[in-house]
């Protein structure tokens, strides 16, 4: 069950997530999972956490979309942030660049109203003006990737 606030709220109960059953053998780094059409998003940041000393708390949930791979790595699981719109059904994948504006990965964002609030939520997140391209997304997409 997710609770959803409004964004930009930092309170750690933005996201109340009860987590499945513990396994052993499935996605063991993993304590929260949500299923969002049909692909399972292990939540390692959840919102008001912090993913690096000193940095700022999150303010949307972050995981990874597990069984997928972004091929624009060596990572075995495509990145991405859950926003507080659940209302919304389309997926964002946003262009990053290393600061030297060098294409480095894609980040993906779900739950999130429009283009320019995943672009708002990636700036907050990785600081600075690594942004590059936000395009629209397919679920389907990432699942074929499994």
């Amino acid at each position: 069950m997710i609770n959803h606030k409004k964004f930009g709220d930092t309170d750690s109960s933005f996201w109340s997530i009860t987590p499945s059953e513990p396994k052993a053998d499935a996605f063991p780094k993993y304590d929260r999972r949500v299923l969002i059409h049909g692909c399972t998003i292990g939540i390692t940041h959840p919102v008001g956490s912090h993913r690096f000393p000193n940095g700022k708390p999150l303010i949307a949930a972050y995981g990874h979309l597990l069984g997928t791979s972004d091929r624009s790595r060596h990572s075995s699981s495509a990145d991405i942030y859950l926003g507080n719109e659940p209302e919304s059904t389309q997926l964002w994948k946003v262009t990053q660049t290393k600061p030297d504006g060098l294409f480095d990965e894609y980040k993906y964002f779900a739950h999130v109203k429009d283009a320019a609030q995943a672009r708002a939520l990636h700036r907050y997140h990785v600081g600075g003006d690594r942004s590059g391209q936000v395009e629209p997304a397919d679920w389907s997409e990432l699942k074929t990737n499994r």
